[in-house]
């Protein structure tokens, strides 16, 4: 499975069987002179296509996150912050991911409906 992302702070990895997709993102912003102060918090839109995806039925969604050193107060982790049902168009499923914040990671499956 082939994973890329279109922003250089939110470093992704994928991985995926028939039945199952496990998608691993963070938010790492670029430490150097040049570069701008990075912002608190990091919208997330994600984009999957094919495996699990491709039997035209719904899928089930689920996200945790886990905090890195930089947090001022950590919340216990891994915090689930999103569990839907949701239908795939045409074998892709494109979803907004709740806002990554500085040094978190979030850790994304999804799998059939029925489990």
């Amino acid at each position: 499975m082939r994973s890329e992302s279109s922003d250089t702070t939110v470093p992704v990895l994928a991985a995926a069987e028939p039945r199952l997709a496990q998608v691993l993102l963070g938010y790492a912003p670029r430490r150097g002179t040049l570069e701008p102060a990075a912002a608190a918090r990091r919208r997330v839109q994600l984009t999957l296509r094919g495996g699990v995806l491709d039997t035209g039925s719904r899928v089930r969604v689920r996200a945790e996150t886990v905090q890195g050193g930089a947090g001022e107060a950590p919340e216990p982790t891994p915090l689930l912050v999103l569990d839907r049902m949701l239908e795939p168009e045409n074998g892709t499923l494109r979803l907004t991911l709740p806002e990554l914040g500085l040094h978190e990671a979030m850790l994304v499956w999804v799998e059939p409906a029925g489990g």
